[in-house]
């Protein structure tokens, strides 16, 4: 029987939803987007030209991978689509400016939070644990920087709560069967890499803890839907470039291995869950045992389900991962797929001590939220820090060099060399409307030039003279780009060099272990943000410089 809710908690999940309105819209805008952000942008803008995400717009190629990204159509075939529709949806409400790319994306991050509460009251029959599960997420500082980025991040955080109330209701009729499919489409759309880890998750701790029959109809009966159609997506894309050289790079049990380890590390140290909350279940689980609480099994099997859910989704993550083993951090941006289950598992603990001492439990909800005692570093608190920056905001390098150069802009088409060419996105949402942006790809690459579009030399041309060239950090790495870069770099007198007191990377990005919540002091030459301006700009263009 479904507890009802009483006015005090009404009320307190108005005031939760309230404060999680304000953290993630804040200021959502200063920040110009960050590389992955802007190109989600950049596809999304082609959707609103041409329906579909292309790489090449008329006037300028998006390839920051050198070709790998494209098919023969110059259709992106590597990336997952969903995000790039959201965008395009998100810019036709709201702009095309930082905010309107985001702000659809947030209400979706908003939304994850309601079906995770709905989940959490109907699976566990408990409204307390679900609103502590939801005040826990409105403050989790991972959530929020995720939730504000134009990105799968929302999606994939929306969807699994999707799938897990679904089950709480799913009864084997028509309707659920589609909304299943649907579901389970869309996060195949949205990253089919989390899809597969966070949903096989589910599936496998659901069989075994829960309901074994009823797991396998919600997950098969749907994929006979699914399968075919996102096959026959796949068939229709028909990827023909080079191949992705970042899947299953990890088999071997020394690389994954060591994938899990760095994983659960940066739970730990990023509060995704802290290693003293689960030390504490655990204890509370062997207390249940001895004093014989049979009443407490069937929680402790539902809980035994989530963390269950959570270790396969790592363990298989890690296998499949693009991420290389020897990285020092993992890519805790996949863990937005599962970060309200996580939040679920502290919500747990208090939860079982509020049974005990109600007083007690608030200490350590405002304790779990406002410190990160529980990885014992007691006095960090990412959530004052994230406050601040919202409430005190800095430019980004983004920022800097697109506002630069688009006030500086005097002739039509000037062209612009960026390095590193994955920074390219960033400019292009925001002036590629105005400029033209050179070397994207190398002469060399085949699978783009060989295609059924022409693209205009400028893009892969090494005779290139720009009229710009943008360094995020003088000695970053070059990649394709190199060659071009040391036959221009050598010609410095030809250029008007500006040099800025920001850092040529990205201070925005969502991950705590990359994050910057002020702008940071004291940093090397080598990697501040460079501008060169060709003293002849302009030459051969409307008209001549200084006219």
């Amino acid at each position: 029987m479904e507890q009802k809710i009483s006015i005090s908690q009404i009320i307190i999940i108005i005031l939760i939803f309230v404060t999680a309105t304000v953290l993630f819209f804040y200021n959502a805008g200063n920040y110009y987007l960050w590389g992955d952000e802007a190109e989600t942008g950049v596809y999304a803008q082609n959707i609103l030209k041409f329906g579909l995400p292309v790489g090449f717009d008329g006037r300028n190629l998006h390839e920051h991978r050198d070709g790998l990204f494209l098919n023969e159509r110059g259709i992106n075939a590597m990336m997952p689509w969903l995000q790039f529709y959201v965008a395009a949806a998100s810019m036709t409400i709201f702009g095309e400016t930082s905010f309107g790319a985001r702000a659809l994306f947030i209400f979706l991050a908003l939304a994850a939070m309601a079906v995770q509460y709905l989940f959490v009251c109907r699976f566990f029959n408990n409204r307390r644990l679900a609103i502590i599960n939801l005040a826990l997420i409105a403050t989790s500082v991972s959530y929020i920087l995720f939730a504000r980025q134009c990105r799968y991040y929302a999606l994939v955080t929306l969807l699994l709560p999707m799938a897990c109330y679904l089950y709480t209701k799913y009864n084997r009729k028509r309707n659920h069967v589609l909304a299943a499919s649907l579901i389970f489409f869309l996060f195949l759309l949205s990253n089919h890499l989390l899809a597969v880890t966070a949903l096989g998750g589910m599936a496998f701790a659901f069989f075994i803890f829960v309901d074994p029959k009823k797991t396998l109809h919600f997950f098969l009966k749907p994929m006979i839907i699914t399968a075919p159609l996102y096959l026959a997506f796949m068939f229709w894309l028909q990827y023909d470039g080079p191949g992705n050289p970042y899947v299953l790079r990890n088999i071997h049990p020394d690389d994954f291995l060591r994938i899990i380890w760095i994983y659960f590390k940066d739970y730990n140290s990023t509060q995704v869950i802290p290693v003293g909350i689960l030390i504490l279940l655990l204890l509370y689980w062997i207390m249940d045992r001895v004093r014989g609480k049979k009443d407490k099994y069937e929680t402790i099997k539902k809980e035994l389900a989530i963390l269950t859910l959570l270790l396969f989704f790592t363990v298989t993550l890690s296998v499949l991962t693009p991420q290389l083993s020897s990285n020092k951090i993992s890519d805790i941006r996949y863990v937005t797929a599962v970060l309200p289950m996580f939040l679920l598992v502290q919500a747990f603990v208090i939860e079982r001590v509020c049974n005990f001492k109600k007083w007690l439990a608030g200490i350590l909800l405002c304790l779990t939220i406002t410190t990160n005692i529980f990885t014992f570093t007691p006095f960090k608190s990412y959530l004052y820090k994230y406050v601040v920056e919202i409430t005190h905001p800095f430019y980004n390098t983004v920022k800097v060099a697109a506002t630069f150069i688009e006030e500086r802009l005097t002739f039509e088409d000037e062209l612009i060399f960026v390095i590193p060419n994955d920074m390219l996105a960033t400019l292009q949402f925001y002036i590629g409307d105005k400029v033209l942006f050179c070397n994207v790809i190398s002469e060399h690459n085949q699978n783009l030039l060989a295609t059924g579009f022409d693209l205009p030399e400028y893009t892969y041309s090494m005779d290139v003279e720009p009229d710009w060239i943008v360094l995020f950090g003088k000695y970053t790495s070059l990649d394709h780009t190199k060659n071009l870069a040391n036959k221009l770099l050598p010609k410095r007198e030809e250029y008007r060099e500006y040099v800025f007191s920001v850092p040529g990377i990205d201070l925005s990005r969502p991950e705590l272990n990359y994050r910057y919540f002020e702008q940071p002091e004291g940093f090397d030459d080598n990697v501040r943000l460079y501008i060169m301006e060709h003293i002849k700009r302009g030459d051969g263009k409307k008209k001549p410089p200084g006219a």
